[in-house]
């Protein structure tokens, strides 16, 4: 039976057309592996990498480290920052969505 498309439709499939959830995934690990005073910048500088065509992975495997990494995302409000920037990601869809994320990101800098 076919069903028109809701609005949750069309959000993941643009996410999905983006690669959000694997560039996010890798981006989140790779941060918690690190864990940098300052996560967005940490991020920014993801992004540029990932523009530039570095490779953004992890050296090794990820152990999660459960009570360090939830004590990190609480401290630096990661999970705010990403919903946040998730959101209006979400409503403006840009085609350009690495550019999108630097530009977002370093603005969200500028507010703290």
């Amino acid at each position: 039976q076919f069903m028109a498309n809701t609005d949750e439709d069309t959000k993941k499939e643009y996410l999905k057309s983006i690669d959000a959830p694997h560039f996010f995934d890798k981006m989140l690990t790779k941060l918690l592996v690190h864990q940098p005073d300052d996560p967005v910048q940490f991020f920014v500088s993801f992004v540029k990498d990932t523009q530039a065509g570095k490779d953004t992975g992890i050296d090794g495997e990820y152990t999660p480290k459960l009570m360090e990494d939830t004590v990190y995302v609480r401290k630096h409000n990661v999970t705010g920052i990403v919903n946040e920037w998730l959101e209006d990601l979400l409503k403006e869809r840009p085609s350009d969505p690495l550019s999108y994320h630097v530009k977002w990101l370093e603005e969200h800098k500028a507010k703290k």
